[in-house]
C-alpha cells in the first residue's frame, strides 16, 4: 500500500484552512479481514429487530449499531447500517462498500447471534 498525499490551503475571513487529501494505493490482490471483539444486544423483538451488534475491524475501527433483522419470510437474518437524519433526508454513518466485506461482516455477526441467541 502507498500513501499519496497533498495539501491545499485557502483563506477564508481571514483564517486558514488546510485540507488534505489522502488517497492510498492497494495492491490489486483481495484483502482478508480480521473481525474482533463481536459484541451482540439482544433487544426485545419489534418488526424483525432482534439485536445490536458492534465489531472491530482489522484492529483499527469499531463500528457500532449495527442491527440484526430477522427477514420478512422468517428465512435468515440481515444487517442494517446505522444512519442518521439531516433535514429530510437519512444519511448512512458507515457501510461496507464491497460485497466481500458485507459477506465476512455477516457470517460472523450472524454465527455469533445463532451461539448466543439460536
Amino acid at each position: 500500500m502507498s500513501l499519496l498525499t497533498r495539501a491545499t490551503a485557502s483563506s477564508v475571513s481571514s483564517r486558514c484552512l488546510l485540507k488534505l487529501t489522502a488517497t492510498y494505493a492497494f495492491p490489486s490482490k483481495p484483502m482478508t479481514y480480521d473481525i474482533s471483539q463481536v459484541r451482540i444486544t439482544p433487544v426485545p423483538p419489534m418488526n424483525g429487530l432482534l439485536a445490536f451488534a458492534s465489531v472491530v475491524l482489522n484492529g483499527n475501527i469499531r463500528l457500532n449499531s449495527i442491527a440484526i433483522h430477522r427477514k420478512l419470510d422468517g428465512s435468515g437474518f440481515r444487517l442494517t447500517y446505522p444512519t442518521k437524519r439531516a433535514g429530510n433526508e437519512d444519511r448512512t454513518i458507515f457501510h461496507p462498500i464491497t460485497p466481500e466485506l458485507s459477506k465476512a461482516i455477516e457470517q460472523v455477526l450472524f454465527e455469533e447471534y445463532l451461539k448466543l441467541h439460536g
